[in-house]
């Protein structure tokens, strides 16, 4: 069939536009959105080749805030790959994968100054100096399952960050068992102290996972995420004020059913207001065998937390339409609207004219999928191919994201999907 009018479509930017692609490029995490409405990301690659900060001033207009491995033996950290978040008085604040004083990644903060913005560190991982890093390493993680982003109470109502309250976040490695830690940082009178608040691998074989996500916070004593390994799993973190410490419990563990049609692998959840969570599988699933993942294509699921009564439910199993023009392997970051609706998009799948598609943007209203829009339509790919993470929404209910790659450069893009789309075919 004829392709529709693009009209639903922006590229909003075309990273490596400038010589030497000190712009960025490859912006693998997601954008955030504040409350003007200004977009802010971060590329893997670009600047002085290793990330940068940006802006879209009123989701249109790019700006460099930052150029990571600006400061000598590039103590403020390379390469991130979390997706930022942004507190009440504009400052923002993410997570490097490498870089910092011991080579194993940054949390950091950029504050506005005038019409410049100071970098600032919150900690350098790995800071106990030896092998070990107990204190956790690489926080914006090495793949697509371990891109998780910082987390604040409130984040799940769409709150903006106050800037004072706790951030927690999980690295991939480090740790008592070198398998990733789930951690805090705590301002402290100008200063920030990191916590190793629950170590992975400490069960054994490793049962309570490793190579962790996203974590979403439900009150001040209990949070949410996810785990990679071999088949991934949802778990929760409750505290416990007697003893001072936070225990760790399953909620599910993905490929309970036969040929994963449960889902496998979980790129990261996301907290609604009724207590559910909604996530992505990349594999798994009851349909499609033309993925990475022989077990299906992916899926799009709920978990209701309770224990071991925890709940799991498939929403929709991607590559449900023969070569997968619903899309295939979903990635991470969820936007749920004020109907219930999920907003996300998969790495593949949709337009053929990408061999095994570029990806689409898709919206998710109860168990029914409708793909927004299909990446690389034009043989030229110029909007954008392969989102590396999920999207945000405004109050209208327009789509915003990345890709990692594509654009008239091939350095990716930024885009925006406005409400009321209809899918390219």
């Amino acid at each position: 069939m004829a392709a529709h009018p693009a009209s639903n479509f922006k590229t909003l930017y075309e990273f490596c536009s400038q010589a030497n692609c000190a712009d960025g490029a490859n912006p693998e995490a997601g954008l955030v959105r504040d409350s003007a409405g200004n977009l802010y990301g971060v590329t893997l690659g670009g600047g002085s080749a290793f990330g940068t900060v940006f802006e879209l001033v009123n989701g249109t207009t790019y700006k460099l805030l930052y150029t990571f491995c600006s400061q000598s033996g590039c103590n403020d950290g390379v390469s991130p790959r979390g997706a930022l978040i942004v507190d009440t008085s504009g400052n923002l604040y993410g997570t490097t994968s490498g870089g910092g004083a011991n080579g194993a990644g940054v949390a950091f903060e950029l504050t506005k100054n005038g019409s410049s913005w100071n970098f600032n560190l919150l900690h350098a991982f790995c800071s106990d100096g030896g092998s070990a890093c107990s204190d956790g390493a690489q926080p914006s993680g090495t793949d697509i399952y371990t891109t998780g982003s910082l987390a604040y109470l409130g984040a799940a109502s769409g709150q903006a960050y106050d800037g004072v309250s706790p951030l927690y976040g999980t690295t991939e490695t480090g740790g008592a068992h070198n398998s990733g830690v789930v951690y805090s940082l705590v301002p402290n009178g100008g200063t920030w102290i990191e916590t190793a608040l629950y170590s992975f691998c400490a069960k054994t074989d490793c049962a309570d996972g490793s190579s962790a996500g996203n974590l979403v916070l439900k009150n001040e004593n209990v949070m949410y995420g996810t785990t990679a390994r071999g088949h991934g799993s949802v778990f929760a973190l409750k505290y416990n004020a007697r003893r001072k410490v936070w225990k760790y419990q399953l909620q599910y563990a993905f490929c309970e059913l036969a040929g994963c049609a449960d889902g496998d692998v979980p790129t990261g959840i996301t907290l609604a207001s009724t207590g559910t969570l909604y996530g992505t599988t990349f594999g798994g699933g009851s349909s499609g065998t033309f993925c990475f993942f022989s077990s299906g294509c992916g899926t799009v699921v709920s978990v209701v937390p309770h224990g071991k009564h925890t709940h799991e439910k498939v929403l929709y199993n991607f590559c449900s339409i023969s070569l997968c023009p619903d899309g295939a392997q979903p990635m991470p970051g969820l936007a749920v609207d004020a109907n219930g609706a999920l907003f996300g998009a998969t790495n593949t799948g949709g337009s053929t004219v990408c061999f095994d598609g570029c990806g689409v943007v898709f919206k998710v209203q109860g168990t029914t999928e409708n793909p927004l829009y299909q990446f690389c339509v034009p043989e030229t790919c110029t909007e954008g191919t392969s989102p590396g993470a999920g999207v945000v929404l405004d109050s209208a209910g327009n789509v915003f994201g990345t890709t990692d790659f594509g654009g008239s450069t091939g350095g990716g893009t930024a885009y925006e999907v406005t409400s009321g789309a209809r899918k390219r075919r």
